[in-house]
């Protein structure tokens, strides 16, 4: 909510960042035996468009649920 206590939208790399940054720490808090170049190859390749990764979109959205799937296959 905002300071009037309504709902508002926002957007952009202030709110994208913190929620990456958690969901990274939580991949890596259940798979501690990683490096922290193993656990971004992973993300990278979790994205929706890792297959063919641009300079625009990246790598794409990333799935953890995908990437702790990488990991336990």
């Amino acid at each position: 909510a905002d300071a009037r206590n309504e709902i508002s939208k926002a957007y952009g790399t202030s709110f994208s960042s913190p929620v990456m940054c958690g969901m990274v720490t939580c991949l890596w808090q259940a798979c501690p035996q990683l490096t922290a170049k193993e656990l971004i190859n992973l993300i990278r390749n979790s994205g929706d468009r890792s297959a063919y990764p641009d300079n625009i979109y990246g790598y794409g959205v990333p799935d953890m649920w995908q990437a702790y799937k990488l990991i336990h296959r």
